[in-house]
């Protein structure tokens, strides 16, 4: 048995997913997002955390699902994307979970292609997607130059 990964469980529009605890750098509720002109695929806009411009990414488009207006009751999910830092836009975040390598179902095995999904585990009678930022590719951002900075 491997080492069990932690994995931090956030609902978006009724669903849930996962990402690596890893990754996370904190929980925050949402605040005012700047709007950023012609964005990239999936960015809201930027905010300002501890004197860093950080952007902001909505999943829901990259799920196809229909976008919303920010509530307060929104949060946002500070994780380390490669050199960086990116907040994501949730709608709850729920608990951490941990779990062996063999409780996940690789995504190749439910989806093949789906880049951003390293795959699901059963909860109950939940099926939780892990979201995978590491596979992830953001170009758009760097084509915005809203790279961000760790």
């Amino acid at each position: 048995m491997n080492t069990p990964k932690q994995f931090l469980v956030f609902g978006l529009n009724g669903s849930r997913f996962a990402l690596s605890l890893g990754q996370v750098q904190r929980v925050v509720r949402a605040v005012a997002v700047t709007p950023v002109p012609e964005p990239p695929t999936g960015i809201r806009g930027v905010i300002n955390v501890a004197g860093h411009i950080v952007p902001v990414l909505d999943l829901r488009q990259f799920l196809h699902f229909p976008e919303v207006e920010i509530k307060p009751s929104d949060y946002l999910i500070l994780v380390k994307h490669g050199s960086g830092r990116l907040a994501l836009l949730v709608n709850e975040v729920l608990w951490i979970i941990s779990r062996g390598e063999e409780d996940i179902v690789p995504a190749q095995h439910i989806f093949p292609g789906l880049a951003h999904i390293r795959g699901a585990v059963k909860m109950d009678q939940e099926i939780i997607l892990i979201h995978d930022l590491e596979n992830q590719e953001l170009p758009a951002l760097r084509q915005a130059g809203l790279t961000t900075q760790a």
